[in-house]
């Protein structure tokens, strides 16, 4: 049969055909029709507007009163406004013609479809007409087939959005989220979503539109349509946690536990880490110089779904203070499953407006087994571990050096390991686990300024330039002592005198190392642990008196006087000693969503590509609760550590002079002499006298 585009069709049946091809996808209002006969003399035009849905919906916008009928709605683009997307793309492919098809005395709209496109729809061939050597089919039969294809999952859309590429990708959308495309031939089009900026975890199903369209009232053809499909969109999470490391993890992609061979103690080793804060991860720890801590940087990914969705960049910067650096080759990766009915708590963890601490955004609590199982790095649970110490295929890891010579790490995930998060770990938690050790120098700085820990999380879909970033924050708590040492007569010599340290919180002597002496002070930094006391260091303390040990973490300490100068007494008992550490709860930033409206601070402060998010929580530090001291039960001074407050606790020793005793036999003893030489003057008269009768 002929093929031709002009013939006049009851209008209930063209409404009717072409409403279906657009179902719920489209939104508008309506206009008066503009002709009752398809003009094959024009050209149409596609204008799409891209909105976040899921942030209106978050924010009560009533999406669903909206209709869909390929006119412009301008209602809708009022309300929704604030909530565009830009940096989408669409590819637009014409798939054929459209005829009017008359048989058996039955007249109907057909719609060309090619032939690979019927075998991806599952078009049957029993369902199509064939005109002038083409495939037609009712758009009944188009919208069906397209529904039953997009039920089939990713897979199925995967392969309408490659085949769409085949056609004419529009221009990104703009800051109001449009984009649009003119003087475009009459007939049948594909539309898919083929890029997306960084937060849309869910493109638009791809749909069909005619050029024209038959109006919603259904007495005209129009040619210019205005589209309005939806998008959900998501980001991924991030915290920073650190913790006193136990002893090694595994670093060749075997699921173990962590040893204890990092532990020293005294004590029952069994449950010792379970009993201590500081060697469960948090935001904030305390810790010795000399010490190894686990750190891990802990985020949600972000839902995966088609191509469009894929992930093309997620990096990790992560920067230690000058005081800590990191481990060669302890950089590990797991992924850990994520139970969708969790999903939902988690966004919670972090609402906006809650108080920095209020709630840990894997707090067990709050996210069930899984949120646990990632927030310990239990890897025994993880579902896969990335050998990256090793073998970079999956992640490049690079170190080097940052602002006031602070070590970086970089975690890099390659194109490889994109595309196995991608295909595998859509909304699974992902833990980048590394260690560190603490220096054992001036540059760790000690009390309530700490040691922050910063990292940053950069990532990027399909669309690019556009990307966003999340940042959080881990801390350090280190402290001192600052020893005097004087004797009750001003006299003595203080290099004579020696200390040991003994923590009694975890059962170990400390060891230092004299490697600083300035003026009066001498100067030691803890450099590790021993429980033999043989082994332990004796601190000595400078000519003038000055001793000063640096770098020890915040815990229940004794200090006991080995040996003093001579004619002066060692003190009775131990120096008890309590630090009680700072403590600090800090939040992570919480992504926004794209859009008009941003903020005054987030103008001054755009942490993403091309200026946005707005609504973006910035990672919030809560208020440093300051260490405390006690001296021999009695409550003492931290001073400060340069500009860092609470940092070192002074503490005074006094030796006395011994008691002067009565020497052995008293007065007596000073005869003697006198005797010696009264019996020798004896002596020799007496010898004298004999030789004298001998004569």
């Amino acid at each position: 049969m002929e093929e031709y585009y002009v013939v006049v069709v009851k209008k209930l049946i063209s409404a009717l055909m072409s409403m279906a091809l657009i179902m719920s996808l489209c939104m508008g209002s309506v206009v008066f029709a503009d002709d009752t006969t398809i003009d094959s003399t024009k050209k149409g035009s596609i204008t799409i507007h891209k909105y976040d849905m899921t942030a209106a919906g978050n924010d009560s916008v009533d999406t669903d009163s909206f209709v869909s009928d390929g006119k412009k709605n301008s209602a809708a683009e009022d309300a929704l406004k604030k909530y565009a997307i830009k940096g989408v793309e669409f590819t637009y492919i014409k798939v054929g013609d459209i005829a009017q098809d008359e048989d058996n005395g039955v007249v109907s709209i057909k719609y060309e479809i090619p032939e690979e496109l019927q075998t991806i729809l599952g078009l049957s061939d029993s369902d199509k007409k064939v005109i002038n050597g083409k495939s037609y089919f009712t758009s009944d039969k188009i919208n069906s087939a397209l529904s039953d294809t997009l039920k089939k999952g990713i897979e199925a859309k995967n392969k309408l959005e490659e085949y769409a590429k085949g056609g004419t990708a529009m221009d990104l959308t703009s800051d109001m989220g449009v984009t649009s495309k003119d003087n475009l031939d009459l007939g049948l089009y594909l539309i898919v979503e083929t890029k997306v900026p960084e937060e849309v975890v869910s493109t638009t199903d791809p749909f069909f539109v005619s050029i024209p369209m038959t109006n919603s009232e259904g007495n005209g053809w129009f040619y210019d349509l205005n589209l309005y499909p939806k998008n959900q969109t998501g980001n991924p999470t991030i915290e920073k946690l650190v913790r006193n490391a136990e002893g090694k993890n595994a670093t060749d992609g075997s699921k173990t536990k962590q040893d204890d061979s990092y532990i020293v103690t005294d004590k029952d080793k069994t449950d010792f880490a379970g009993k201590r804060s500081e060697y469960s991860y948090d935001s904030s720890t305390t810790a010795s110089e000399g010490d190894i801590l686990d750190y891990i940087i802990v985020s949600k990914l972000p839902h995966i779904t088609t191509k469009a969705t894929y992930l093309t960049q997620y990096r990790f910067v992560d920067t230690l203070s000058k005081g800590i650096e990191y481990e060669k080759d302890s950089v590990q990766i797991a992924f850990y499953e994520s139970n969708p009915e969790t999903w939902a708590a988690d966004i919670k963890a972090h609402d906006r407006g809650s108080q920095a601490g209020d709630v840990k955004t894997y707090d067990p609590d709050v996210n069930g087994e899984d949120g646990k199982n990632a927030s310990v790095n239990d890897l025994t649970k993880a579902t896969a571990v990335w050998n990256v110490a090793s073998d970079n295929k999956l992640a490049k890891i690079t170190t080097g050096s940052g602002k006031d010579d602070a070590s970086t790490l970089t975690v890099d995930v390659t194109d490889k390991g994109l595309k196995e998060i991608n295909e595998k770990y859509s909304d699974y938690y992902m833990v980048v686990y590394y260690q560190a050790r603490v220096n054992s120098d001036a540059t760790a700085v000690l009390g309530d300024s700490g040691n922050p820990n910063d990292v940053s999380l950069a990532w990027s879909r399909t669309s690019e330039g556009y990307y966003d970033t999340l940042e959080d924050e881990a801390t350090v708590f280190i402290y001192g002592l600052d020893i005097t040492k004087t004797f009750s007569d001003n006299g003595g010599n203080a290099e004579n005198v020696s200390f040991i340290l003994y923590n009694v919180t975890d059962g170990y002597y400390v060891v230092a190392d004299n490697s600083e002496t300035v003026g009066d002070n001498k100067t030691y930094y803890v450099t590790g642990k021993t429980t033999d006391r043989n082994k332990a260091t004796s601190l000595v303390p400078s000519k003038k008196g000055k001793l000063l040990v640096y770098g020890l973490e915040g815990d229940s300490y004794e200090l006991t006087e080995t040996k003093t100068d001579d004619g002066y007494t060692l003190l009775k008992d131990p120096v008890e000693i309590e630090v009680t550490p700072a403590t600090q709860d800090i939040q992570s930033a919480l992504a926004g969503h794209n859009g008009m409206e941003i903020n005054e601070a987030d103008r001054k402060n755009p942490t993403s590509g091309k200026g946005r998010p707005a609504g973006k929580v910035d990672m919030a530090r809560g208020d440093v609760v300051s260490a405390t001291a006690k001296v021999g039960g009695k409550n003492a001074t931290l001073s400060a550590d340069g500009t860092s407050a609470n940092a070192i606790a002074g503490i005074s020793v006094v030796n006395s002079k011994k008691w002067s005793l009565p020497q052995t036999g008293g007065q007596a003893i000073r005869l003697l002499p006198v005797l010696g030489l009264l019996i020798a003057g004896a002596g020799i008269v007496l010898t004298r006298k004999k030789e004298k009768d001998e004569i």
